[in-house]
């Protein structure tokens, strides 16, 4: 009998969030996990690392001072050559080609396959806020899900030979209807500056066409990951690890110049 797969679990959202607590829950039935997260809320610092951090101990595993992305580098320290490294369940969507690679849940993913190891980011949205919510525990009831299933799918040199890692957005509820959609990034973003008090404060207006109460209705190609979170369905972005350039031809007189 095969022995079950090894699994790093880590997020952004800190090690006590109640949606590293659902996929540690879900992923220890059908594999072996060891926990290694941030002590406290590091959303938003994307693949950024302090290098310099303490651990202690948890219950739930081992918590750490420093960022998702020193999670996976002390994770891949403590367990020996993991099948994958897991990180979420965050608490809303991450998508879109800017987003993602803020996401501190979507950076511990990356971090991973920079390291040569399979990752998967898992995010949770909610179809009727659209963006960022504080979510009870059982609202990742169908991440869970997709987690075990991806786990249990998914054999780690599918994205360790591809140079991949996932970014997987689960919706709070599912139905017969809900399907799973292969998607890329969509191109799209925007922000909005306002005062606030002394200050400003910027605004993201990306997830604003996900509410249903907007008048128009989401208009990205079929395909990319905003669409489909916004027809309630699961979206699985496959992501390259591989800083592809542009057509050097129109920078070519900066090397004929120097």
């Amino acid at each position: 009998m095969d022995s079950p797969p090894t699994v790093v679990l880590t997020n952004d959202d800190g090690i006590d969030a109640p949606g590293i607590a659902a996929l540690h829950d879900a992923l220890q039935t059908v594999a072996d996990v060891t926990v290694v997260a941030p002590v406290d809320n590091q959303s938003g610092v994307g693949r950024a690392a302090d290098r310099e951090f303490a651990v202690r101990e948890h219950d739930r595993g081992y918590a750490v001072t420093g960022t998702p992305a020193d999670c996976v580098a002390y994770g891949l320290h403590v367990v020996d050559d993991p099948d994958f490294v897991v990180a979420g369940a965050n608490d809303g969507p991450n998508v879109g080609a800017d987003n993602v690679g803020r996401s501190g849940t979507v950076g511990a993913a990356a971090e991973a396959a920079f390291l040569g190891h399979a990752g998967i980011a898992l995010s949770t949205y909610d179809p009727v806020e659209g963006g960022l919510v504080e979510f009870e525990r059982n609202a990742f009831d169908a991440t869970q899900d997709v987690a075990r299933r991806l786990v249990d799918a998914i054999a780690p040199e599918t994205l360790t030979d591809a140079d991949a890692y996932l970014s997987v957005n689960v919706p709070t509820e599912t139905t017969d209807d809900t399907h799973l959609r292969l998607t890329e990034p969509v191109h799209d973003y925007s922000l909005r500056v306002d005062e606030s008090g002394d200050g400003y404060a910027v605004t993201s207006a990306f997830y604003d066409p996900l509410r249903p109460d907007r008048d128009e209705r989401v208009t990205d190609p079929v395909g990319t990951d905003r669409r489909a979170l916004a027809d309630g369905d699961v979206s699985i972005a496959p992501l390259s690890t591989t800083t592809n350039t542009v057509d050097h031809e129109p920078f070519r007189s900066l090397e004929e110049r120097y």
